[in-house]
């Protein structure tokens, strides 16, 4: 074993382990399938999410990857780390391993592209039971590293349908013909459109060409991200492309700046939700901006805004102390006093409720200290 190597295999069981103590690792299930296409019984693995069977109403993206052995628990961690709080970069997800049909047929019966073959499986069988067994959202990400991102490139310009987006991460492009390449540059040519695309040029010179001649031909696309990290080390790449990807790829999702909001309030965020929708094809909740708008205008001096905004989340979310708390903060500020103290009381109860001895703790505090 290499040292480069061994210090993978550690790493690996460091960030593992401490994932594993946090509670935040992604639950693996195997899953089996019987193809009609190959005439055989497929198997690979799906990861669920930390919370997955305690929200069930939720529904979440998919990433398809076509990461190997050597990888996959690496990919899982980074997602699970990333992941596994609201203000993270990406949302919480679910990951499907693409499967090795290779292994599941015999190797005289291999015949024409495995890729196309591949997405029929995808398409027809594997994507259809992924739906019905899980709270998969239509919303699907290709992923793959070197020449496994070949395979993920393949399915991505041939079936501009199903896949939404793509991080490839570093693709061997040296590794096809010619007419494999140009193919793939004129299928995303044409099949891009609104789908995002986050593409990077690893550290293997032979793959050059081919990254600048689709660098001058997408360059001026809206949804298209193409990183040069060839000065970086082609192991430590991974993981950096991989969160410049996902970053991009759900940073509307994530509203760091509430002014151009500040003006509609509520309907404004609102709106800009149901434009989410329409990307990732299902309901987002808007709490976590709603209370980031509020703490804008608490913020701004513009306290007196904020109090719909609190009504708004207490409504959505009666349980939740934290708004509750916020709320009657905002309404002393705005000299409602007695309203202030009642909601501070009705906090309180439910606190208790709750067992919640931190939050009594402040509840508390809060009715001796302020001035009602």
């Amino acid at each position: 074993m290499n040292y480069l190597k061994f210090l993978t295999i550690i790493f690996l069981f460091i960030i593992s382990n401490s994932l594993i103590a946090a509670g935040i690792q992604s639950e693996k299930h195997t899953i089996s399938f019987h193809s009609a296409i190959l005439k055989t019984q497929v198997e690979t693995e799906v990861y669920l999410p930390k919370g997955y069977s305690d929200h069930l109403q939720e529904r979440y993206p998919v990433i398809i990857t076509s990461s190997g052995d050597s990888r996959i628990e690496a990919l899982r961690a980074q997602i699970d780390w990333l992941s596994h709080a609201d203000f993270g970069p990406m949302p919480k997800v679910i990951l499907l391993r693409i499967p090795n049909i290779q292994a599941a047929i015999p190797k005289q019966a291999q015949q024409g592209s495995m890729d196309q073959l591949l997405g029929n499986i995808l398409v027809q069988e594997l994507l259809p039971y992924l739906e019905v067994h899980y709270r998969a959202a239509p919303f699907r990400v290709l992923e793959g590293f070197s020449t496994w991102a070949n395979q993920s490139l393949y399915l991505f310009s041939h079936f501009p349908e199903v896949y939404q987006a793509a991080i490839l991460i570093n693709p061997a492009w040296e590794l096809e013909d010619k007419i494999w390449s140009e193919d793939i540059q004129s299928r995303l040519m044409v099949g891009l459109k609104q789908r995002y695309l986050y593409l990077s040029l690893g550290n293997f010179a032979n793959n050059r060409p081919y990254f600048d001649a689709l660098v001058s031909k997408l360059k001026t696309r809206e949804h298209v991200l193409l990183t040069d990290l060839s000065e970086e080390n082609y192991l430590g790449a991974v993981q950096i492309a991989f969160y410049h990807g996902v970053e991009a790829l759900f940073s509307d999702r994530q509203i760091t700046d509430f002014s151009p909001f500040a003006e509609q309030g509520i309907s404004g965020l609102q709106a800009y939700y149901r434009k989410l929708k329409s990307k990732y094809g299902y309901d987002i909740p808007v709490s976590g901006s709603l209370a980031g708008l509020a703490l804008y205008y608490m913020e701004q001096g513009l306290s007196k805004h904020a109090l719909p905004v609190y009504e708004e989340l207490i409504k959505q979310a009666p349980e939740e102390l934290h708004y509750r708390i916020r709320y009657a903060q905002a309404l002393n500020v705005n000299g409602k006093r007695v309203l202030s103290k009642e909601v501070f009381e009705q906090a309180l109860v439910k606190a208790k409720a709750q067992r919640d001895e931190r939050a009594i703790d402040y509840i508390q505090a809060q009715l001796k200290t302020a001035h009602f």
